[in-house]
């Protein structure tokens, strides 16, 4: 009223005698005496507490329903959770008005223990982080005192408490990080727990409400679902990697035929068997026959129409030509797919370069001729020793005879030159 002005629909708050916290709205003129002097105030009030709380839980909602959609924009458009995560643990937070974000993944420590650590956090400003911590890395929840709250994560359900009414240990552990109030909800996956994302609250004692635990559980599926598809997508890449390691070292490249458009996508081991770099395979069903030795096509051909009316691959070995006119043989064989209805849609398969067992198979068969043939002339040559032991053996016989012969008869008979 010093301003001599009166006051309409002014918002404040007043003290109640129970201690309690009020809004009213009000308004207020002043009352003038005779003279124009101001000797009261004449106003109204109306408590407006539980309308100003329906409001700001509009605002806050609002602002949380904004914040999980930003939260699943960039969780699902990141190819790793961790790359999305900081932004929207900040939206989160601004938009829930908490003191801290946090998220706690499940590990497992040197030991083998089931531990979790925290892997991201957003911090008000005035709020100490944490994200540094140690001892929040890799921490076994039972042994710090925590073993209520594993159980409920185990089960799917959320912590949301006021720190003073926890037990000691964990009162404890959670006032020395200034903790007055505290809100965990588990990330699910794959039917298990992964973590957990949470509140904390360092200045009130503040009581989570129904619509806040539900927001956090939306952003905790939405969390869950990131991890998922991050393990997922590095169980594939290294899959992927495997499957090139193992394709180097056989020599075994896979092969994809589009039954619609007729496309054909070779991996990298099946370019490199054809002397190609990956980005100069032209990737039609033509250039891929080209490739083949053309007396080898038509049984090639045969093979594919059979699959087609079969469902049945034949095992093909066939050669191929490469640009520089090198020949290699390779071995191949395949999958046909079909669509939900039934229809063959793609044929996959895999290309083995055999060239050097092939090799190895022929030099086997020479060095395996040649042992045979030198088998034979052994043979012969024992046979051949046989019989000149025995001819020796006669021609002995002969000369013993003759030597008889010439010492029985006289010096002077005729017969005695011919014996000699």
């Amino acid at each position: 009223m010093t301003t001599d002005e009166p006051v309409v629909g002014r918002i404040e708050p007043a003290t109640f005698p129970d201690g309690s916290i009020h809004w009213l709205e009000t308004n207020k003129r002043p009352l003038r005496d005779s003279e124009g002097r101001i000797m009261g105030v004449l106003g109204t009030w109306q408590d407006i507490t539980e309308r100003r709380q329906r409001e700001l839980d509009l605002r806050l909602r609002n602002d949380v329903l904004a914040a999980l959609a930003y939260t699943a924009k960039e969780l699902l458009q990141a190819a790793d959770w961790r790359q999305g995560i900081q932004p929207t643990l900040k939206a989160l937070g601004e938009a829930f008005r908490v003191s801290r974000v946090f998220v706690f993944e499940r590990c497992r420590n040197s030991a083998g223990a089931d531990c979790v650590s925290q892997r991201a956090e957003w911090a008000a400003p005035g709020i100490p982080p944490q994200i540094d911590d140690p001892d929040l890395q890799n921490m076994d929840l039972a042994r710090v005192g925590f073993v209520s709250w594993q159980a409920s994560m185990s089960a799917g359900q959320p912590v949301a408490t006021l720190v003073k009414d926890l037990p000691e240990a964990e009162r404890a552990f959670l006032e020395s990080k200034g903790v007055v109030s505290v809100v965990i909800y588990p990330i699910q996956g794959d039917g298990e727990w992964r973590g957990f994302i949470g509140f904390d609250e360092c200045f009130v004692e503040r009581q989570w409400s129904e619509a806040e635990l539900n927001a956090l559980r939306t952003a905790s599926g939405l969390l869950g679902a990131a991890m998922v598809r991050t393990r997922s997508a590095a169980a594939l890449r290294d899959s992927e990697i495997f499957l090139q390691m193992s394709q180097h070292a056989g020599q075994c490249g896979s092969w994809e035929w589009d039954l619609g458009t007729n496309g054909v996508r070779w991996s990298e081991v099946m370019c490199r068997i054809h002397g190609l770099e990956p980005t100069q395979f032209p990737g039609t069903l033509e250039a891929a026959v080209a490739f083949i030795h053309p007396d080898d096509q038509p049984d090639v051909r045969e093979g594919m129409a059979i699959l087609l009316e079969t469902h049945r691959f034949r095992d093909t070995e066939y050669r191929i030509i490469r640009r520089n006119g090198e020949e290699r043989k390779l071995w191949g064989r395949g999958q046909i797919l079909f669509d939900s209805a039934g229809h063959a849609v793609r044929v996959i398969g895999t290309s083995t370069d055999i060239t050097e067992r092939k090799r190895a198979e022929e030099e086997r068969r020479r060095l395996e001729a040649q042992i045979l043939h030198a088998q034979k002339l052994e043979s012969l040559g024992v046979l051949a020793g046989g019989i000149a032991h025995d001819f020796n053996n006669l021609l002995t016989a002969v000369l013993g005879y003759a030597n008889l012969a010439l010492v029985s008869l006289p010096d002077e008979s005729p017969a005695c030159p011919m014996l000699q």
